[in-house]
């Protein structure tokens, strides 16, 4: 056996390229932008380095990953992240431009309302940060999270305050009742929990956008929700509202008084808990320039959400 610690980091981002391609050598070298057998000789000569074999076999087909594949891949995950900031920092020292690569990973909620105007920011007054964005559920952002996968994400459940993550406080926000202007219950100052109950409701499906916290508000007063719809879209929900199938149940930053003019609002705050938006990392990921400046982005775009008390609309 060679010597293990002989390992170039080309040849673990083959590894973590092959491994988040479905262990696909050929996809993994098209993402690489280099020949496939470059791909398959770094796997071959890790291979040789360690004694140990990476992947399960079919063929000549990657199946699954060894126990000892796996804890390479987590290992090379926290190399390659660290070179990353290495870089990056190393170049803003020479050249004072912040560079490097930055992964980040959302909820629906956030990839729709503010991901796309954050990016072209980032991209306009950053061109040295290479910035990729992905949309999960919540849970499974954290896995990317704790996987390294992603360098942070970007939700709103509870799931992201856990034991090995560190997070940042971006904004708050609560809930908005929607509807066309005829139901009964937008007419209501201040709806209760028991008047909600007797309404159709078109809401988010579980796991997302902070339904658990609207469900516990029901059972808390022994009262089931009746959701005749549930979507993962708010503007799937809107749509549904729209055509009169029901009362919506949306996050209030879901809602544009100009785009939705059709639509009055009333909030529902003092229905139900407040939800907080964060960013999460890995404790022990180091925070680079690029991360920074993202949150920064993030947090400006926050300061002009639009503040509901009351109805809005027509």
């Amino acid at each position: 056996m060679s010597d293990p610690l002989n390992l170039s980091l080309r040849q673990l981002e083959h590894l973590l390229a092959v491994v988040d391609c479905n262990l696909s050598v050929s996809n993994a070298a098209i993402r690489l932008g280099v020949a496939q057998s470059a791909v398959s000789r770094s796997i071959i000569m890790i291979e040789r380095n360690c004694g140990k074999k990476l992947f399960l076999r079919r063929g000549r087909r990657f199946i699954g990953q060894t126990d000892f594949c796996q804890v390479l891949v987590s290992a090379a995950r926290d190399v390659t992240s660290r070179m990353s900031n290495l870089r990056s920092r190393a170049a803003r020292a020479v050249t004072g431009d912040i560079t490097g690569d930055l992964r980040i990973g959302a909820t629906h909620l956030q990839m729709r309302y503010f991901m796309p105007a954050i990016m072209r920011q980032m991209k306009e007054q950053l061109p040295g940060i290479n910035l990729k964005i992905s949309q999960a559920i919540p849970y499974n952002l954290v896995d990317q999270v704790l996987a390294r996968t992603i360098d942070a994400c970007v939700c709103s459940e509870e799931v992201v305050q856990q034991q090995g993550l560190s997070t940042v406080h971006m904004y708050s926000w609560n809930r908005l009742l929607i509807g066309t202007g005829n139901e009964k219950i937008l007419k209501v100052r201040q709806p209760t929990i028991e008047q909600l109950a007797e309404v159709p409701l078109v809401t988010y499906i579980p796991g997302i956008t902070g339904r658990f916290m609207l469900d516990a508000a029901f059972a808390r007063q022994r009262l089931t929700p009746n959701v005749v719809i549930a979507a993962a879209d708010s503007d799937v929900i809107k749509e549904f509202v729209r055509r009169g199938l029901g009362v919506g149940v949306i996050a209030s930053v879901a809602y544009d008084p100009k785009a939705d003019a059709d639509l009055q609002a009333r909030s529902v705050g003092h229905l139900f808990s407040e939800m907080k938006t964060r960013i999460a990392y890995r404790s022990d990921f180091q925070m680079n320039p690029a991360l920074e400046k993202f949150i920064e982005f993030f947090r400006s775009a926050t300061q002009s959400l639009p503040k509901i008390a009351g109805k809005a609309g027509k």
